[in-house]
């Protein structure tokens, strides 16, 4: 797509120059050019190529210097278009020369060059070479004050999409945002600001901060002018799905059929379909049930659009028979949903492409929905090494795919290798965390950070207690020192790094701490204990403590209770007979022998009760901490009294629903 309105652009800018009419070569250069457009339809890349040298021969011999580099960009866009890509970027290095020497190392035309060198790495998957000359080009056109010509626009939003790729949402705001900012100091039409706001909120709703996507959406649907233009209504389409994320159904609700009401009378069959499907899924997240029955009518309409079209390999087609298939499981209808996933997942297997990322992925994720979990595990693995190949084993893809792998492994009771494979994602997982939290404010960190918490606080917790293996101890209670506290500890190190109290290496390191750095500062009758509340399939809390001590050579798990057990407790005797203490303490009373100094993180329901109170525990030293990482950051305050609580946020309390594939 990126391409299609790249050569568009040029194409409109050298019409303008006159470019058929300024000299002979010039003549034949467009002639060549027109015929290289119908080669590439026809897929003819040799004769391509061959067309493309004859032009390169005498392009320097054009004497108007733009016109000359129009021209380059052209041939380059050529080759990407027809995936020459290693020529593209050979033939944009040496454009980008050429235009240095004539222009000097600022200009226009070379900020032009080096945003097509960017797309040339982009398209030949080196997408961090990418973002570099994307950031040079918006860079020079914004030092150029060149901010109201199309160029910069398109140097902006194929940047967003690099960002994109690479994950790095963060990054992609701030550079967006300081776009929106100069765009809107100079007379822009407010259509392109529109498509600016509209990225913005592309890259929050990616961050699921929906609140702030929301409210860029809205900004960007008031400068459209034209009301009756299909991108408009797309933007509302998403705003809908946007409220129904932020949990306001109503509006969604009231939305949706604004959409799909307006579509209908445009007669735009396959927009309205596709809207319908939206239509059927916020419906779906109501939790009424009269709502959902009406999602499975409004989904199976979408469908027979497709039908009828005989567009049934469409994406669109195959989303309205998984949102059918959805409002069937939202009424505990398993047995048709599963009908319906099979039916999809045979249907996909026909024509998707095992060779391709994107294909991989959806065939990946529909096998688990099948219940074809050996055929998922197949196309996963077969993912993995396709994400490795082309974007490395230190991208976020890689990590988000070994995270995958993971809860499949789980699933086929392989615990062995579900930790193996969640071991080689947390480091790349950590490291994203570090550096996009550094660039987040407060409020938007809470929003990024509810893209990793199921994992830390759910996924790994679960995975660990299952394998029984105490190897995999150290892992439990990295997860805990990671999210318990999290958010509070970030605050608090970026406004001593703005204050210059610290370096950057002290907001980083936190995020890396392990249960050694705790261990570190324990005594020989100390004991640290992270308490965690595990949630085992299907949805049966339980709680267990993992203990370290000075000598320990991993961390070991006790398991303790079923939350269920909580409701026999009377709470009323918490305090004044041992029933609750024996759930808690008893089962660490080996664990405790010769100890003096508790230090304990507490998770769940425990955050309420005062264990460190209980019956029993009188001769101990008892500090309640937010997490036991407080040890390693030093943080750790003398008190009189038995008990204190570091941070005093409560993280793990109430753990936010996630629709996740594989849940």
């Amino acid at each position: 797509m990126v391409r299609k309105i790249f050569a568009v652009i040029l194409f409109t800018m050298c019409s303008t120059m006159g470019l058929a009419q300024e000299f002979d070569y010039i003549s034949t250069a467009n002639r060549k050019f027109k015929q290289i457009d119908e080669l590439i339809v026809e897929g003819d890349i040799e004769k391509v190529r061959e067309l493309q040298n004859e032009i390169l021969l005498f392009v320097d011999k054009i004497e108007d210097l733009e016109t000359r580099f129009l021209v380059y960009g052209f041939a380059i866009n050529n080759y990407i278009s027809t995936q020459c890509y290693e020529e593209a970027i050979a033939l944009s290095i040496s454009a980008i020369d050429k235009a240095k020497d004539c222009f000097g190392p600022k200009h226009k035309e070379v900020a032009m060059l080096l945003n097509l060198l960017g797309l040339s790495y982009a398209q030949n998957q080196q997408i961090q070479l990418a973002i570099e000359y994307g950031n040079q080009s918006v860079q020079m056109y914004e030092d150029l004050k060149e901010i109201e010509d199309e160029p910069y626009l398109m140097a902006v939003i194929m940047l967003n999409q690099y960002y994109g790729e690479n994950n790095q949402y963060p990054e992609s705001i701030e550079m967006l945002r300081r776009a929106l900012k100069l765009m809107e100091s100079h007379e822009i039409p407010s259509e392109r600001l529109a498509i600016v706001l509209r990225s913005i909120a592309t890259s929050y709703s990616n961050l699921n901060n929906y609140t702030m996507a929301q409210i860029y959406t809205i900004k960007a649907l008031r400068l459209y002018k034209d009301k009756k233009s299909a991108n408009y209504w797309e933007l509302k389409q998403n705003l809908a799905l946007l409220y129904d994320n932020n949990g306001l159904h109503q509006e969604a609700i009231q939305t949706i059929d604004e959409v799909c009401d307006t579509l209908r009378m445009f007669g735009a069959s396959m927009f309205y379909a596709s809207a319908l499907c939206d239509k059927a899924s916020i419906y779906i997240h109501t939790n009424e049930t009269k709502r959902k029955i009406e999602a499975i009518q409004i989904a199976e309409e979408s469908a027979k659009f497709f039908e009828s079209a005989n567009d049934t390999l469409s994406d669109e087609y195959i989303h309205s028979l998984m949102t059918k298939a959805e409002a069937y499981r939202s009424l505990d209808l398993s047995e048709r949903a599963q009908e319906i996933y099979k039916r999809v997942y045979c249907l996909q297997k026909s024509f998707l492409d095992t060779t391709d990322i994107d294909d991989l992925e959806i065939l990946s994720y529909s096998a688990v929905l099948a219940n074809d979990l050996q055929g998922g595990l197949s196309y996963f693995l077969m993912l993995k090494n396709l994400i490795l190949q082309e974007k490395g084993e230190n991208s976020v893809d890689y990590a988000n795919i070994e995270y995958r792998l993971s809860e499949l492994y789980y699933l086929l009771h392989d615990y062995e290798s579900a930790i193996t494979n969640i071991m080689d994602a947390l480091p790349i997982m950590r490291s994203s965390l570090a550096k996009s939290f550094f660039m987040l404010e407060d409020k938007e960190r809470t929003e990024f950070w509810n893209k990793y918490i199921s994992i830390f606080s759910e996924s790994l917790p679960k995975m660990c207690y299952a394998a029984d293996n105490p190897h995999f101890s150290g892992l439990m209670f990295d997860a805990s020192l990671l999210s318990k506290g999290l958010l509070l500890n970030t605050e608090r190190l970026k406004r001593n790094l703005t204050q210059g109290y610290a370096q950057v290496d002290d907001f980083v390191k936190p995020f890396f701490l392990n249960w050694r750095d705790v261990q570190d500062k324990l005594k020989e009758d100390d004991i640290a204990i992270e308490f965690v509340r595990v949630n085992l399939y299907p949805d049966i809390p339980v709680y267990l403590a993992v203990a370290i001590r000075s000598g320990y050579e991993n961390p070991k798990i006790t398991k303790l209770f079923f939350e269920d057990n909580l409701k026999h407790a009377s709470d009323t005797l918490y305090y004044q007979c041992s029933e609750m203490a024996d759930l808690v303490w008893k089962p660490l009373r080996a664990e405790l022998e010769g100890v003096k100094t508790i230090y304990f993180s507490p998770s769940g329901a425990l955050y309420n009760i005062g264990i460190e109170y209980l019956p029993g525990m009188e001769d101990y030293n008892i500090y309640r901490l937010s997490s036991t990482r407080e040890l390693a950051s030093g943080r750790k305050e003398e008190t009189n009294n038995r008990a204190v609580l570091y941070g005093g946020l409560d993280y793990n309390a109430t753990l936010p629903v996630f629709r996740r594939i594989l849940s």
